[in-house]
């Protein structure tokens, strides 16, 4: 547990470059790279970045993130082809009889599509993505009343 603030009277570090006053840093009054929420313009990532892992999956792309279980509901997400160049499908399987809603994202999170698809039947489902949409790289939200789960596809004209 930090008990203090540092002490950057040491000549090494308030020397320009290093905080001092022909320094490219910036002093402020919180430790780490973003200040508390509350602070105007803290994020100095915002803007020119993409980072929301709120809906972006970082990991690998194609990877399925859902709140439950895959095996519960929804198994098989995918879309192909992927890359796609146009028209594109995408392919799950439900477990059980369910309402599902298809939505489809762009990478900064905005609504491109919204596929209303009802009560679908318990088995394999095959829905047809949007053709036109712009290249880039996109988000499919499949959401059931058990689940969420999403994959991502490229769309390459």
């Amino acid at each position: 547990m930090l008990t203090g603030g540092a002490a950057f009277a040491d000549a090494k570090l308030t020397g320009a470059g290093n905080g001092g006053p022909n320094s490219t840093f910036q002093v402020v009054s919180y430790r780490g790279a973003f200040g508390p929420a509350s602070t105007a313009g803290s994020n100095w990532a915002t803007g020119w970045t993409n980072f929301n892992p709120q809906i972006t999956c970082y990991n690998r792309p194609g990877l399925t993130l859902a709140n439950k279980a895959a095996d519960e509901q929804v198994q098989g997400l995918s879309v192909a082809p992927n890359p796609t160049a146009g028209a594109a499908l995408l392919s799950f399987e439900l477990k059980r009889a369910d309402v599902a809603t298809i939505r489809v994202t762009d990478a900064l999170g905005r609504n491109v599509a919204l596929i209303e698809a009802g009560r679908l039947a318990a088995g394999s489902q095959k829905v047809a993505l949007p053709a036109s949409l712009q290249n880039g790289v996109y988000i499919a939200t499949v959401s059931t009343s058990e689940t969420t789960q999403t994959t991502r596809f490229v769309v390459a004209k």
